[in-house]
């Protein structure tokens, strides 16, 4: 790994890698050979390995064919909807009452609840005898939002369950489960959380879910999961008409009648004297929604952007031949088909684009947003392209010459390109798999330490031999014994001078060898536990479990009943009921409530903004947008109780602590008319990255 933070440091690190891998190559091959890449996979937002580290390789003699850039298509598809659901419904939080925290609430109390959850579920809610019809709830992690779906769904589906369940636990517990149920029992009766909870799940069902379900898939042609490239043009030409589809009609749409059924009874906006919200209804809630796909269009745009420009001709491999035909025709008149007008379906009968649906008039649309732009491996084979065009099919078996060469290419250049670049789903999805056998955090953690046990031996045994075995420079440990550590960098001798004027000696570390492997794997074997130790562990586990006379009384069984029974006590003396709650309203973002945060007047571009507010509150214009900040300030304190004496002299640091410790915060409530009207147009200009149109 490398740590320096450049381009250049990067790219040295790889060039070093790849030189050492070419000096094995050479040594045992005989022949001199040169490591170029064809493609760079990234995350969603490119960070460092874009095209500014392409230019370095570029100069290392280390790109081929110019180096396609692939951002991960699950990161693309995560972010739309984080954006979307985080800046219309809100984020979560503990003082925030949004959908997002109750979900994470009612995971909490599952999770504090730990093994006692299923038993207290069957006994408080199926209580017909229909025991383990229920299943944990998955825990909405917000870096994976197919997660957060799934809990949403969850919680839908036995909605009145949960509403019984919350008001059991309220009634039976007297810690932090107490407090987590009366907050989900308070935001549950005000009907907004369940309108906002079905438009969730519905737009999970009908779009999200199920193309986040295509990402996941194994390629028929190169038999691996993340490695699609050739397909995901024309998969995202399906994404962004169902998109658009559901932008203009999802009111009307049967997936979403549960949740306009729940609008449709909403309460109208109450409001102030001054007009502005007390509790969001119908009207708000309409809002919040139609800017929901608004927010998602917009960031999915800028997700996928690469797919549609340099990454565009991967799409003639795709393994329709209907589409790939179409496209061929695109890249050979240079971007200016013409129009068709052909309805007919081009996915039907598709098994790589399943449940899904493209007309050959709407390819062709499509095709007309993507930027055309010269690929050299199509240049190469132009012959084999304009035979596709002509009705050839890519992978016939018999092909002609030109398009056996092309598949060749295809195969060499494009399906190497990664469309999935999360190496560590591997380790997430394990840990989900933990989580849903029924292990808490602890029990988790707990296999780690475990782990870490068997790992222990291994790591001591080799620092016995470090003391017996030679050490190259790279620090590795080779055969031969006596050996002595060699110090050649300045860093190095310096060091190690340190060290000596401290009386300190250098830290061993074992680096992953051949050896370090083979004394793992030697440790495994030689502790590993007989058949008959097995049977014996599952035999005192199971007498654990049933509550033996003659093992300890720490059993699973008795555990939980005598939990359960401490329960029933408890809710049989307790006077709590969960009717006396209070409603808890689900919290509104700002821009939908008509307040702007002072403190993001801190751009330019917003200068003429805050000087509307002045002038609204009767001050004059100021020349920047700082002065124009602090005059604002001064006011909004001035109105607050107890305002400082030296208000009017105070510096803006000083007068924002007075701001927060004063009841409102930062938060201001505009007046101007043209700002209520441009209020989430403000929130857009205070985001990182944004650029004022032309």
């Amino acid at each position: 790994m490398c740590s320096c933070g450049t381009d250049e440091g990067v790219a040295t690190t790889i060039d070093q890698l790849f030189f050492r891998i070419e000096l094995n190559i050479k040594e045992l091959l005989d022949t001199d050979y040169r490591i170029r890449f064809n493609a760079q996979g990234t995350d969603s937002g490119g960070g460092g390995v874009s095209e500014s580290i392409r230019d370095v390789f570029h100069q290392m003699d280390r790109v081929a064919h110019g180096a396609y850039i692939a951002t991960c298509a699950q990161h693309a598809h995560n972010r739309p909807f984080q954006v979307a659901f985080e800046t219309v419904l809100g984020q979560s939080g503990l003082t925030t009452n949004s959908l997002l925290q109750f979900l994470h609430t009612c995971w909490s109390i599952q999770d504090a609840l730990g093994e006692n959850f299923l038993p207290a579920w069957d006994q408080f809610v199926d209580d017909t005898g229909n025991h383990g019809s229920m299943l944990r709830l998955i825990k909405p992690l917000l870096t994976r939002w197919s997660y957060v779906t799934k809990c949403a769904t969850a919680i839908l589906d036995r909605w009145s369950d949960w509403d019984t369940f919350l008001e059991k636990i309220f009634m039976c517990t007297k810690t932090k489960e107490e407090k987590m149920a009366r907050q989900c029992l308070g935001m549950r009766k005000d009907h907004k959380l369940k309108c906002e909870l079905e438009f969730i799940v519905a737009f999970g069902k009908v779009f999200f879910t199920k193309h986040f379900e295509w990402l996941q898939r194994i390629d028929a042609h190169t038999k691996l999961a993340g490695f699609f490239s050739h397909e995901m043009l024309l998969h995202l030409a399906v994404m962004e008409i169902e998109l658009a589809d559901l932008q203009n009609s999802w009111s009307t749409s049967e997936s979403f009648a549960g949740c306009m059924a729940v609008l449709d009874d909403l309460p109208l906006d109450e409001r102030n004297d001054d007009g502005t919200l007390k509790r969001a209804g119908k009207e708000t809630t309409m809002e919040q929604f139609s800017d929901f796909f608004k927010q998602y269009k917009q960031t999915f745009d800028n997700q996928f952007y690469r797919w549609k420009k340099k990454l565009a001709p991967l799409a003639i491999a795709s393994s329709n031949s209907k589409a790939a035909t179409i496209f061929a025709k695109w890249y050979i008149a240079k971007g200016e088909i013409e129009d068709s007008e052909d309805e007919t379906d081009i996915l039907d009968g598709c098994t790589v684009h399943i449940n899904c649906k493209l007309t050959g008039k709407q390819w062709v649309a499509f095709l007309k947003t993507c930027d055309y732009s010269i690929d050299i491996v199509l240049q190469r084979h132009l012959d084999a392209v304009n035979e596709i065009a002509s009705g050839s099919y890519l992978y016939e078996a018999d092909s002609s010459e030109n398009t056996t060469l092309f598949l060749h290419d295809v195969k060499r250049l494009f399906y190497i390109i990664p469309t999935v670049t999360q190496m560590v789903e591997a380790a997430v999805q394990e840990s989900s798999l933990c989580s849903q056998s029924g292990k808490g955090e602890d029990d988790t953690s707990t296999v780690i330490v475990t782990r870490s046990f068997d790992v222990l031996p291994v790591l001591a045994e080799l620092r016995r031999l470090s003391c017996t075995k030679k050490k190259g420079g790279n620090q590795h440990m080779k055969a031969g014994i006596n050996g002595e550590r060699t110090l050649r960098s300045d860093a190095a001798k310096r060091n190690d001078q340190m060290r000596s004027e401290k009386g300190k000696k250098p830290r061993e570390q074992v680096h992953a060898t051949k050896l370090k492997a083979r004394s793992h794997m030697q440790h495994m074997i030689d502790t590993l536990p007989t058949k008959e130790e097995w049977d014996a562990v599952k035999r005192v586990n199971k007498k654990r479990k049933n509550g033996n006379a003659n093992v300890p009384t720490k059993a699973k069984i008795p555990r939980i009943a005598k939990a359960l029974q401490c329960y029933e006590t408890a809710i049989g003396s307790t006077r709590k009921r969960a009717e006396n709650i209070l409603v808890v309203p689900v919290t509104t973002p700002d821009q939908f409530d008509g307040k702007f945060k002072i403190t993001g007047f801190s751009k330019d571009v917003l200068k003429p903004y805050c000087n509307r507010e002045l002038l609204a509150r009767s001050v004059g214009a100021e020349e920047t947008v700082t002065k124009a900040k602090a005059q604002l300030g001064r006011i909004e304190r001035a109105k607050r109780q107890d305002p400082p004496s030296n208000l009017e002299s105070m510096i803006w640091s000083d007068l924002k602590k007075s701001l927060e410790c004063s009841k409102g915060g930062l938060w201001i409530q505009l007046l101007d008319e043209t700002n209520k009207r441009e209020l989430k147009t403000m929130f857009q200009m205070t985001k990182r990255g944004y650029v004022a149109p032309l």
